[in-house]
């Protein structure tokens, strides 16, 4: 008999980020995370993650009491289908709060789910993917090394010399920011950057939907002489028209949006052609259920598929089981900045 959930609980995190860093649309002084544990009645624990944002980050507790209640008590892949129909009444993206309650939800009963079958977390995956969508063998994930923030005194030589260090850990591919600076301030930095890389090595940037079209379009035809995988989150979220017609007509290709939550809108950016790259973070979208059915979307549509993270471990691991199972593997983001857990938990950062 399959052990049914027992209690589903949740820990805040807060931690300091010095250094004066910043991307296009915020400072990084402090970080707030939010990690859900769900257990069973035989003391087996999975874990998982929700995106926080400033307006809701002292009330999505309440949303996270409300929807677990309606989990005790059942088996974890009975949760995970009630989880999924709860999902149902957001898919138009207006209650981010909800989505990532939901979301970390999710992805905490995935892993409960595994351990209690006693299988890895992506061989879990792996067996729920349909025919075509499952790697047949485990492989390496391929990560990028995603930091490049601005420093109070800001130049390309510091960014080289911190995308160096990247390289040196066994990196060959980097996401940095853009968009927070004067154009000719950001195209001195990726200029300097893909001299010192050379023509090999993967090359990202993100402007963090800080610009507007003719900014983004600027700025985009600036960095076209640079080989850049791709240009992430050039325009804010939910202009979709806006984006449509950027994707159309850039020289790069366009990737977005990480921030993106609810099925409608996450699905709109495949069918009305926002992206080159669809890019999701489970803590938002909808969790690891929804996340297979975007990586499906994805190859439907034949456009490539990659995992957001700027958070912690948790949300980190649940990328790279999610990747390990799907075929072809998704591109990881491996965050430089946002590692919580990734070293040692300090007691005093937990509220």
């Amino acid at each position: 008999m399959v052990p049914v959930i027992r209690q589903v609980e949740w820990r805040r995190v807060r931690y300091a980020i010095g250094g004066g860093l910043r991307n296009a649309s915020s400072m990084m002084g402090e970080k707030h995370l939010l990690v859900v544990f769900a257990h069973d009645e035989q003391g087996r624990t999975g874990l998982g993650e929700c995106w926080l944002e400033p307006d809701y980050r002292d009330t999505i507790e309440k949303r996270l009491a409300d929807f677990s209640s309606r989990l005790h008590g059942i088996a974890p892949d009975q949760a995970l289908e009630r989880v999924m129909s709860m999902q149902s009444a957001f898919t138009d993206g207006s209650d981010r709060e909800a989505m990532a309650a939901l979301s970390g939800l999710d992805m905490a009963l995935w892993d409960l789910k595994a351990r209690s079958a006693g299988m890895p977390l992506f061989e879990a995956i792996r067996q729920a993917l349909p025919d075509g969508l499952a790697s047949t063998s485990v492989k390496p994930v391929r990560c990028y090394a995603s930091a490049g923030l601005y420093r109070p005194r800001d130049s390309a030589e510091e960014l080289v010399a911190e995308v160096e260090l990247y390289r040196l850990m066994g990196y060959n591919a980097f996401k940095v920011k853009v968009g927070g600076a004067e154009p000719e301030h950001d195209v001195a930095r990726i200029a300097a950057l893909r001299k010192a890389l050379g023509p090999g090595a993967g090359l990202m940037v993100d402007a963090n939907s800080a610009l507007d079209p003719d900014g983004a379009s600027t700025l985009i035809e600036a960095l076209q002489p640079f080989d850049l995988d791709w240009f992430e989150e050039p325009l804010p979220l939910g202009t979709f028209a806006e984006q449509a017609a950027l994707t159309c007509k850039s020289t790069v290709p366009i990737c977005g949006n990480e921030g993106e939550t609810g099925r409608h809108c996450v699905l709109r950016l495949l069918d009305e052609g926002c992206v080159d790259y669809l890019q999701i973070d489970l803590s938002i979208c909808g969790g690891i259920s929804a996340g297979i059915e975007f990586a499906r979307a994805a190859r439907n549509k034949g456009i490539p598929f990659t995992l957001h993270s700027a958070a912690s471990a948790v949300l980190m691991l649940s990328n790279l089981h999610l990747a390990a199972a799907l075929s072809p593997s998704p591109l990881v983001e491996s965050h430089m900045i946002h590692r919580w857990l990734a070293g040692h938990l300090d007691e005093s950062d937990l509220e």
